[in-house]
C-alpha cells in the first residue's frame, strides 16, 4: 500500500478482517458495528501486513484505515471469499489425523 499525508502527518495504519455484511441485512443489523476476527492480521508493520484467510467459508473484507491524528482517515476494503475445503485437503487432513 502506498499512502502519504499532504502536510507531512504521521501516519498511524490500521488493518482489520471483518464478516460481509449479509445481503437484506435490516437496519438494526447495519448500524451495529461487525467485530473483526481474530486471528486474520497475523503481523501488521505500517503499510505491510501478513494475512490469514479465516477458517470458516464466507464473504469477508479485509480493511485498511490510515489516520493522520488531526481527524482525517483514508480507508481501502478488498472483498474476501473463502470457499469449502478442497476434497484433496480435507483427505490430507483426514490421513493427518
Amino acid at each position: 500500500m502506498n499512502v502519504t499525508d499532504p502536510e507531512g502527518d504521521s501516519l498511524t495504519v490500521r488493518w482489520e478482517m471483518l464478516p460481509e455484511m449479509r445481503p437484506g441485512a435490516d437496519t438494526k443489523e447495519n448500524t451495529t458495528p461487525l467485530e473483526p476476527i481474530a486471528g486474520c492480521v497475523v503481523q501488521a508493520k505500517g503499510k505491510q501486513a501478513t494475512i490469514r484467510t479465516p477458517d470458516k467459508p464466507g464473504a469477508y473484507r479485509l480493511y485498511v484505515r490510515v489516520f493522520d491524528g488531526n481527524g482525517s482517515v483514508g480507508t481501502a476494503n478488498i472483498p474476501i471469499l473463502v470457499g469449502p475445503e478442497s476434497t484433496a485437503t480435507q483427505a490430507a487432513n483426514a490421513v493427518s489425523n
